[in-house]
């Protein structure tokens, strides 16, 4: 007799076949031929419901870490649509898109299937369906630049984590907690949830993720102003997905490695890495990473032709602020650079809208010391405002950021007051 998922019917005997086969091909890294046959096997057999059901979901699993998160989506959607499974696998299913629409930056789309995950009373399971939504709603806050909010959905993620096993089978809040965290200079704090991610994530499975934990470290490690150190994970996490196929965070990397090249005055390098970065699947880009390569080569641009081609090159995120406050707090230089090379285009009109924007991001994060950092240094630029550009130097939670906030304030008060230059910059 046949159990529930018919597995010693031909058809059954054929989805283990499967799904050993590729799980062998996962444990040795090779995702590309583990996707060949899930879908051979998808297509040409016919397999029981539930066995059928659960492969597609490794199969959306691998296409993601691949790179290919649309590709993600639309296996996740084909379980999700199905009738007969049970209720836990459609909320996989759905864990599933979710996750895949995060990595491309869709989060508008995320938004309402992560609301009805938190509404469902019970839920399928408490652990993975309101961790998942917990982390897709904090990413969502993110986006939107509530700094506050952001961080206490994923923790409330992270809580569910730790009571079951989240961090292996969904969406890892601690990964993304880590970036708002560095923003604030909760740098141990950050790092401390990496190197937990990191020993949860140990199953080949979840290869891709150890992967995410290097490149999380490398912007860490950045931010921190530990450059060498930065270098050194991009570097790990990029072979890593050389050798395995899991190339979903490569992107990320690649822009770290060109901000590395960039801070070192390695213009070419910083330009070689972006077309690296361009040979990655486009859909594993996301939202962030063309901004910041945006930003990268409108430096670029600055240094071999001017402001007004800078600025150019990166009006895409001057004329779509609000779309784009992600950056705004993940590189929280980049607002000043705006407002400065603006200025220096002879462009107010542009270098104002960059203010005004820094100054509503501040205004919706009362308290959060680094956010009015970035409207303080980006409005001490625009008025000329030596006093607002020093509390910027003070406020800023990163070293790069602060410092220019302070070379700043020393080339504003170098007209009037050499000695008093001097004495800021010293």
């Amino acid at each position: 007799m046949a159990d529930d998922d018919g597995m010693d019917t031909a058809g059954g005997r054929a989805a283990l076949d499967a799904a050993s086969e590729v799980d062998r091909l996962v444990r040795e890294h090779r995702l590309d031929a583990a996707a060949d046959v899930a879908r051979t096997a998808l297509a040409s057999a016919h397999l029981p419901l539930r066995p059928a059901a659960r492969l597609r979901l490794t199969l959306s699993s691998i296409l993601l870490m691949s790179g290919h998160p649309d590709q993600s989506i639309v296996q996740a959607d084909v379980v999700a649509a199905q009738a007969g499974l049970d209720e836990r696998t459609h909320t996989s299913a759905q864990l599933a898109r979710l996750l895949a629409l995060m990595a491309q930056g869709e989060l508008a789309a995320a938004r309402v299937p992560a609301a009805t995950l938190l509404a469902e009373t019970p839920p399928a399971d408490p652990y993975e369906s309101l961790g998942g939504a917990f982390t897709t709603m904090g990413s969502i806050a993110w986006t939107d630049g509530r700094v506050a909010d952001s961080i206490a959905f994923f923790r409330a993620a992270i809580a569910r984590a730790e009571g079951g096993q989240l961090a292996e089978r969904a969406m890892h809040p601690r990964q993304s907690v880590s970036i708002p965290l560095t923003l604030l200079g909760q740098f141990d704090e950050a790092a401390a949830f990496l190197a937990e991610d990191a020993e949860d994530a140990t199953t080949p499975a979840a290869n891709g993720w150890r992967i995410g934990t290097h490149v999380r470290r490398s912007r860490l490690l950045f931010a921190r102003g530990q450059i060498d150190g930065a270098i050194a994970e991009a570097v790990t996490g990029i072979e890593l997905a050389d050798a395995s196929g899991a190339r979903l965070f490569v992107p990320t990397a690649r822009s770290t490695l060109a901000s590395a090249a960039l801070l070192a005055g390695d213009l070419i390098g910083a330009a070689a890495e972006l077309v690296r970065g361009e040979d990655e699947p486009l859909a594993a880009r996301g939202s962030l990473v063309p901004s910041m390569s945006a930003w990268i080569q409108a430096r670029i641009a600055y240094e071999q032709h001017g402001p007004t081609l800078a600025v150019k090159t990166l009006s895409e995120v001057f004329d779509n602020l609000p779309a784009n406050k992600r950056i705004l707090l993940e590189e929280p230089g980049i607002a000043p650079w705006m407002v400065r090379t603006a200025l220096a285009a002879d462009d107010r009109r542009r270098a104002a809208t960059v203010v005004a924007a820094t100054d509503h991001l501040a205004a919706d994060n009362p308290g959060m010391a680094p956010v009015g950092a970035i409207a303080r240094h980006a409005r001490g630029i625009f008025d000329e405002d030596v006093d607002g550009l020093t509390e910027g130097a003070a406020l800023h939670s990163q070293p790069w950021p602060r410092a220019s906030a302070a070379e700043d304030a020393g080339t504003l008060t170098a007209h009037a007051d050499p000695a008093g230059a001097r004495a800021l910059l010293a």
